[in-house]
């Protein structure tokens, strides 16, 4: 597994995530307490994402864990 395959598909997680939740890097760091260039590299596959900042912004989007990670995970082998 491709660590730069595994950080596209995260990123593209995050971003549908964002968008449904219609929350900005701004709300996000505010919720999570990341800063928000960071969530923006994160958002930009531009960084590679820490497990603890993938649970903190899944959860302030309102997101599942499980299905996200899910989702990650068959976005990486389709």
């Amino acid at each position: 597994m491709s660590p730069d395959l595994f950080n596209e598909a995260v990123s593209v997680e995050l971003k549908k995530l964002s968008e449904i939740s219609k929350l900005t890097c701004v709300d996000l760091s505010k919720k999570t307490g990341i800063p928000r260039s960071t969530i923006n590299r994160y958002l930009n596959a531009r960084s590679p994402i820490p497990l603890y900042a993938y649970i903190r912004l899944v959860h302030a989007m309102g997101g599942s864990l499980p299905g996200s990670l899910g989702r990650v995970l068959t976005a990486m082998v389709d």
